[in-house]
């Protein structure tokens, strides 16, 4: 549980770093950082990183997971199936 906490931790300081570093570079980009509203929205985009981060590595750790179905073919099948592709 200690390395599942310094993992949460540190997520969480990354969310601040990229909140801060999302402000300055939206405020830059558009030219909207001498004023709040710039500053604000800068901080969204920059907030809005670490969830989705968050949720396409839970995704692709759940799509992994996920086992993969046992294809069986009975004699019958599998003998038309070669049949078909051999032609």
């Amino acid at each position: 549980m200690d390395q599942l906490s310094q993992f949460v931790d540190t997520f969480d300081r990354l969310d601040i770093v990229l909140a801060v570093f999302g402000a300055v570079i939206v405020a830059l980009w558009r030219g909207g950082g001498k004023s709040v509203g710039g500053i604000l929205s800068g901080a969204l985009v920059g907030g809005l990183v670490k969830p989705l981060i968050l949720t396409l590595v839970v995704g692709g750790i759940f799509i992994a997971a996920t086992p993969v179905p046992e294809l069986k073919q009975t004699p019958e099948q599998q003998d038309k199936t070669l049949k078909f592709w051999s032609k």
